[in-house]
């Protein structure tokens, strides 16, 4: 797995709204490990009912039109994918000491969003976060995470 070498700074996971908020929470929104599925899940999609048009969720549309260090193919890490990068933050280096979000979905206001160095949590989806897309490797599993 890949990460951009620095953040991309406060975003809110949808448009900043506070009313109209849009629950897609299905399996694969909340899956923990399959973050590329879970950011395609949230383009295109109105991220406000209550307002004309529609408005983007903006960390994943982020990540997803990120064109970057010759790759295209950025996403929102999911949970666990963001655990190996806040295991390994020192090394990695870039990161700063504050919220970021996942791609993994709590419910129709919340996101999962992991804290460095200290941990998890949910984070409303109109509050401002950090984010650090990442990419895999073609042949990338979660058997073979390490590569």
């Amino acid at each position: 797995m890949y990460t951009t070498p620095t953040n991309a700074g406060g975003i809110p996971w949808n448009n900043g709204n506070t009313t109209g908020i849009v629950n897609l929470y299905t399996p694969t929104t909340e899956s923990t490990t399959g973050g590329a599925a879970s950011t395609a899940a949230f383009i295109g999609v109105d991220s406000d009912s209550d307002t004309g048009g529609t408005q983007p969720f903006q960390a994943p549309e982020y990540c997803y039109n990120l064109d970057a260090h010759g790759h295209t193919d950025w996403y929102v890490p999911a949970y666990d994918e963001f655990e190996v990068l806040r295991d390994n933050y020192t090394t990695i280096g870039g990161f700063t000491a504050t919220a970021y979000w996942t791609s993994t979905e709590v419910c129709c206001d919340a996101m999962f969003y992991l804290n460095i160095p200290s941990g998890d949590g949910a984070g409303i989806k109109r509050f401002n976060n950090q984010v650090r897309c990442v990419r895999k490797s073609p042949g990338y599993s979660w058997t073979n995470w390490s590569e």
